[in-house]
């Protein structure tokens, strides 16, 4: 039960950093401050799901890597689908959109958010 609980928790911060990135992303050029707040509130609810810091770390990884597969999948999709002639200028731009886009302040903000929501979730557990 604890398995599908991290597996759960993982899949959900990964849709959840995905969507925020995606959508600002496709809105604006640059990360705004409210993104990474909206990545930083997210993360810690996932760290409060998780639990022990190990998992934390682990899920964290995978998130990671989950959420860069996952919106390079969507800035690419329309020259999988369409067959433009420029895919690889297509797929060189949003490789260097998500790397810009993603690293370093959401992924910090992100990493940050799920320890503090580990500490909240020892903190308040070992009171009651």
């Amino acid at each position: 039960m604890k398995r599908l609980r991290k597996f759960l928790a993982t899949l959900c911060w990964t849709i959840a950093f995905s969507s925020v990135i995606l959508q600002a992303l496709y809105a604006r050029p640059k990360i705004s401050l409210l993104d990474v707040t909206l990545v930083f509130i997210v993360s810690c609810f996932a760290g409060v799901v998780i639990g022990d810091f190990r998992s934390l770390i682990e899920c964290f990884l995978a998130m990671i890597f989950g959420s860069v597969g996952f919106i390079l999948f969507c800035l690419n999709l329309p020259s999988i689908v369409g067959g433009l002639l420029s895919s690889q200028l297509l797929q060189y731009s949003s490789i260097v959109r998500v790397f810009q886009g993603i690293f370093p302040l959401p992924l910090i903000a992100s990493l940050m958010g799920a320890i503090l929501g580990n500490i909240l979730k020892e903190t308040f557990v070992s009171l009651s």
